[in-house]
């Protein structure tokens, strides 16, 4: 086999199927547009402090799980510490009440039974953490292709002995949920922290379900050493294999040739292959890069109609203060509503979450913490930055400044400690990642929308794939993963070849 393949974007997507088809004999090289790989699976280092940009955790840090078995092959976990969550999150609710999110369903139930003493919301709540309980006997099958024909349908049968529940709570949106509780602290607990500000409450009910369920299982751990140092161990694989990147080297256009594509031009320079596989951006892909010439129905669809995860205003501390003491995450409401984009922005409540638990990411004695604020004023902060530059770095400043101070106000004697404030803006991961509207991970997931594909393919189209978080609808890494190893079994049928994995 040497069959060329030019992939675009070095992010975990490309990264992985970039591995995979090096595996099977094809001659892969990766065009990225950035300085680094990952994408967004990134962090950034300032005054000794690390920033993680992705990571909260990661579907298969067990070496119990047949998900493990695929980042292995990736070596992406080999030694690597994961620090598995017995706890999500606190919200502390306006009334005064705090909620722990708690991972086992166990302590979970009583948590909710607790703030929700209403016996009407009880059999919900039982309901719930039932689910949890039970899909936590699942495990995800990826490489199955590797196991006899029991253990395979160990894998496979509790998917179907479970389908009564999962599409019970994919059809029941976290809103609805949360409408049918008497609790109204439950219930505010559970909104803000799964609908974010402005929220329409259109997550399903699932996929809380399915991340509270592998957390209790033990494989939805946090990788220590975070984003970056996970998506570099790709590379190191993904280079060792024999695949070669090219960084700094945006893609301008897929070059077509007779409906059949046929190679890339970046820099203004054409690079021809066999194949081309674009793990960039989907808008960028389909409306720029190949000039909306090749879309399916389904694809005009999902770009016209399905609803984008936000984009990002993203503020990082670097706290002279062990706060070791304090939760990883905590929610809590504003003493005073912060307003941001010339008024269309305004936070009730801020989340904070602290690195204690990764000792690389803060000196000894010191804390990284973040806040993640949602927004959808990427217009807004593009035009800011470039027509007035100054007052861009001004908001900017002013943002640090009501972040630092709202997070002082709740838990005291931070600010005399806060030695690094840096804040990006949407404008900021949009010039970095190229994403649409600086979404940080592509079509939102709603109980009309959860699990739909894409598809690797366009209409009309020969010798070109899609791949990443813009053809798996919710994103995130486990399908950059899965998908990359499937996009590869597919190339591998195509050109005649049984499809293998190396130590």
């Amino acid at each position: 086999m040497s069959t060329k393949v030019i992939i675009i974007g070095a992010g975990v997507s490309g990264l992985a199927v970039g591995c995979y088809l090096q595996m099977n004999g094809f001659d892969t090289e990766i065009f990225e547009m950035h300085d680094q790989p990952g994408g967004l699976c990134t962090a950034w280092k300032r005054k000794g402090y690390t920033f993680d940009g992705c990571i909260h955790w990661l579907m298969g840090s067990s070496p119990g799980s047949n998900m493990h078995e695929m980042w292995k092959e990736l070596h992406a976990v080999q030694g690597r510490e994961f620090v598995e969550w017995e706890e999500y999150a606190r919200v502390r609710t306006a009334s005064g009440e705090v909620f722990t999110m708690y991972t086992d369903p166990g302590r979970l139930e009583a948590e909710m039974l607790r703030v929700a003493p209403d016996p009407a919301d009880a059999p919900l709540i039982r309901s719930l953490c039932g689910a949890i309980r039970k899909l936590s006997r699942a495990d995800m099958p990826v490489t199955t292709e590797k196991m006899g024909l029991w253990k395979r349908l160990g894998y496979l049968l509790p998917w179907v002995a479970f389908g009564a529940t999962l599409k019970r709570w994919s059809s029941l949106s976290l809103g609805t949920l949360c409408s049918r509780l008497r609790s109204p602290v439950l219930a505010e607990a559970l909104q803000t922290m799964y609908g974010g500000e402005g929220s329409t409450g259109e997550l399903p009910v699932v996929a809380m379900i399915m991340m509270l369920a592998f957390m209790h299982k033990g494989t939805c751990g946090y990788p220590i050493g975070g984003s970056l140092e996970f998506a570099r161990a790709i590379e190191k694989r993904y280079v060792s294999l024999g695949g070669r990147v090219r960084y700094n080297a945006r893609v301008e256009k897929i070059l077509v040739e007779k409906d059949t594509a046929v190679g890339v031009v970046s820099g203004g320079q054409e690079h021809r292959a066999g194949e081309v596989i674009s793990c960039a951006d989907g808008h960028a892909t389909l409306f720029e890069m190949l000039g909306g010439k090749y879309l399916s129905p389904e694809q005009r669809a999902a770009y016209d109609t399905f609803p984008l995860f936000p984009s990002l205003i993203y503020v990082s501390l670097g706290i002279a203060r062990d706060l070791s003491a304090l939760p990883h995450v905590s929610v809590f409401p504003l003493k005073n509503e912060i307003v941001l984009e010339d008024g269309a922005l305004r936070l009730k409540h801020l989340g904070v979450r602290l690195f204690t638990f990764d000792p690389t990411m803060a000196p000894p004695g010191r804390t990284a913490g973040i806040v993640m604020i949602e927004s959808r004023g990427l217009d807004y902060w593009s035009a800011l930055r470039s027509g007035d530059p100054k007052r861009y770095q001004e908001e900017k400043r002013r943002i640090g400044e009501l972040v630092v101070e709202a997070i002082d106000a709740e838990i005291g004697g931070l600010r005399e400690h806060v030695e690094v404030v840096d804040v990006a803006t949407p404008a900021t991961w949009h010039r970095y990642t190229g994403n649409w509207q600086g979404s940080y991970e592509g079509f939102f997931p709603t109980r009309k929308t959860m699990m739909k594909n894409l598809g690797f393919t366009v209409p009309g189209l020969a010798n070109f794939s899609m791949h990443g978080q813009w053809v798996a609808v919710g994103g995130g890494l486990p399908p950059a993963g899965t998908n990359g190893r499937a996009l590869a079994k597919t190339l591998c049928r195509k050109y005649g070849t049984k499809f293998r994995t190396v130590p």
